[in-house]
């Protein structure tokens, strides 16, 4: 993937899912987590009328995770940085495209809490 060698596991959900696949992507060298692909196609409902069957098509969405940036953090190796794409496919008529970035600059384990920070005054 993007010219990378990756370990691949896929996951089908027995229940309730519908027709949803997630695929899990890992290096090879430290089995890190580095990329999660959903998706989920949907057939198109049959209305009452012919004309009512065709105005709801069926959907391909695909939800993917990008993780990167791993820095140590005590003794546990964690992403600094975190997309999210989501795309949709023939809801409709029409398609989009959603992408959330994310870019940790610090990472705190175990840090000293004081009974005072959870304080209700």
């Amino acid at each position: 993937m993007d010219g990378k060698e990756l370990f691949r596991v896929s996951y089908h959900p027995r229940h309730g899912t519908g027709d949803l696949k997630i695929y899990l992507f890992f290096e090879p060298e430290t089995f890190r987590h580095v990329k999660t692909i959903y998706t989920q196609q949907s057939q198109a409902q049959m209305g009452s009328t012919p004309g009512m069957s065709s105005v709801g098509g069926g959907a391909n969405l695909t939800m993917e995770e990008d993780f990167g940036g791993f820095a140590k953090v005590n003794k546990l190796m964690l992403p600094t940085q975190w997309t999210i794409k989501y795309d949709q496919e023939g809801l409709g008529s029409g398609s989009s495209m959603v992408e959330f970035d994310w870019n940790i600059s610090k990472i705190v384990a175990n840090p000293d809490i004081s009974g005072v920070t959870f304080k209700i005054q």
